[in-house]
């Protein structure tokens, strides 16, 4: 399912941003790129409030923002790898390398949560991360992630 939501134009390569905020409304505009977002500031808005009930900083140089909204009119995933590692109040202090956008509508929770796990997977599996933050294009990051976990 995670990958029938990606395409070129949501995966972001060595992406610049200086700070969390910076890199948040950077990936918003990634996921814009879909042509699933129908309001991009609501959507922005209910992940910043989400940033500030809990960071999505999850660890491991890895952060996974996400919110359920009605601004989006399907599930949109937006993949992103930094130029430069970014201050994300991460639950480990690291600063991010790689980040996930999810955008879920709020009436399918089962498949926002599905996504998740599937993210999850993907970067449980071998090298998975560190063949991500080697890939020096789009096409390259979009291939390592097609790849089956071994």
């Amino acid at each position: 399912m995670l990958l029938d939501l990606l395409n070129k134009k949501t995966i972001a390569v060595k992406m610049k941003a200086s700070s969390k905020d910076e890199l948040l409304k950077n990936m918003m505009d990634l996921a814009a790129e879909s042509g699933n977002v129908k309001n991009r500031q609501k959507a922005l808005d209910e992940i910043m409030q989400r940033e500030r009930v809990m960071s999505t900083g999850i660890g491991h140089s890895i952060a996974l923002p996400h919110a359920k909204t009605d601004a989006v009119d399907e599930m949109t995933v937006a993949i992103a790898t930094m130029e430069t590692p970014v201050d994300f109040d991460s639950l480990d202090n690291k600063p991010v390398e790689i980040i996930f956008l999810l955008l879920g509508q709020t009436s399918n929770i089962t498949e926002h949560l599905k996504t998740i796990s599937e993210i999850s997977q993907l970067l449980n599996c071998g090298e998975t991360k560190d063949k991500m933050l080697s890939a020096e294009s789009n096409e390259e990051l979009m291939k390592i992630l097609q790849t089956k976990c071994s």
